[in-house]
């Protein structure tokens, strides 16, 4: 003889569990979008760096997605832009976090600690901008 089967939760505990699920991943999104996406979306740039027009800016008219992010570097742009023209894959790296830049790559990739001569050979008309 086969011992008796348990019942199910009721229709009303299925219900009541998924309006709190919801309710859940509700509260987590609505904190997220009114409290930490607004931060990411100007992540480190001042007012005055929102509020100017940056180089893009005409390109369209009614963008879908705006973000100003920024840092500061207290530093000539002659001592930077060696290091920004050798970004990029198979050049010198992101300059980011490794760690993720490397999920699922067999070889790895790591940013560069010093200016790699063969990564900012660039034509001059691009040094020029």
């Amino acid at each position: 003889m086969l011992p008796p089967r348990e019942k199910s939760a009721s229709p009303d505990t299925t219900t009541r569990l998924n309006a709190q699920i919801g309710g859940t991943h509700g509260l987590v999104l609505g904190l997220y979008l009114f409290l930490a996406r607004p931060s990411q979306l100007r992540w480190g740039a001042t007012d005055a760096e929102v509020a100017r027009a940056m180089p893009g800016d005409a390109l369209s008219d009614h963008p879908t997605f705006l973000s100003t992010r920024a840092i500061t570097i207290d530093a000539a742009p002659e001592v930077i832009w060696p290091w920004l023209v050798q970004l990029g894959y198979v050049r010198a790296g992101f300059y980011g976090y490794d760690i993720l830049e490397n999920l699922g790559s067999p070889r790895g990739m790591h940013s560069a600690d010093r200016i790699v001569p063969h990564c900012s050979d660039r034509p001059s008309e691009i040094r020029s901008r």
